[in-house]
């Protein structure tokens, strides 16, 4: 069996399409992963979990030189990305978001305002009684 010569090399800014969609991405190493030489694809502004290993020989269709804007103009047409219609241009997620536990509707319930107390205050003829006991 030949041994594949890699198309892209480390550090090189790539585009990686994913269910569909372009990301501008960077191959970040050729290593061999399960005994097959692998890219390993990073996505510009996503956490690392999200890399991605290709085999090397099997990235058409994956893999592509250049900008997700000269992709998109040599593949033509227009994707959509979360339900809106955009140039095709996939934006990646630029700010950290943490997970938030599920709570109860209970535990969430909106507070009731408090109660208003009258205050009161006897007048100083019904306070004395005659007596100057306390």
């Amino acid at each position: 069996m030949s041994q594949l010569v890699p198309k892209f090399s480390k550090g090189e800014n790539v585009v990686c399409v994913s269910k569909g969609t372009p990301y501008k991405a960077k191959v970040i190493n050729i290593t061999q992963k399960s005994g097959a030489e692998c890219y390993i694809v990073h996505f510009d502004g996503w956490n690392s979990r999200y890399d991605v290993a290709i085999e090397v020989g099997k990235e058409d269709g994956e893999l592509f030189k250049g900008t997700v804007e000269e992709y998109q103009t040599k593949m033509g047409g227009v994707s959509k990305v979360g339900g809106a219609s955009t140039s095709g241009v996939a934006v990646a997620k630029t700010t950290k978001t943490t997970k938030v536990p599920k709570t109860s509707k209970k535990a969430i319930s909106k507070k009731k305002p408090a109660k208003k107390v009258k205050k009161v205050v006897a007048k100083k003829d019904e306070q004395s009684d005659g007596s100057d006991e306390f």
